[in-house]
């Protein structure tokens, strides 16, 4: 398990686009990132798969749609004062990253 700090390159701000949100994943490649509100509380999720699932649901596909429309607020994170143990059980084929 690698724990990195840079966590930065993962967040986008609630309220900004799809588009911007997309274009974050591709910088990051790491197909996910996480929406914080303006005061830093972490409030989502959006996965490339959310983005395909909207995508095929949606009778309007416009990506200046606000990335909360599309984020997935059932996410799993960590506390920093959980123990490597804690988190690493959180970790599964499914999740390659998880907010501290």
């Amino acid at each position: 398990m690698q724990i990195e700090k840079k966590i930065k390159k993962h967040l986008i701000f609630s309220g900004d686009s799809l588009l911007e949100a997309l274009n974050r994943i591709n910088d990051n490649q790491s197909r996910i990132v996480f929406v914080v509100e303006e005061n830093g509380l972490l409030i989502g999720a959006l996965s490339d798969g959310d983005v395909r699932r909207w995508i095929t649901q949606t009778t309007e596909f416009n990506l200046d749609v606000p990335v909360d429309s599309v984020m997935n607020r059932s996410f799993v994170s960590a506390l920093c004062s959980d123990s490597n143990q804690k988190i690493s059980s959180h970790f599964d084929h499914k999740r390659d990253i998880i907010p501290l």
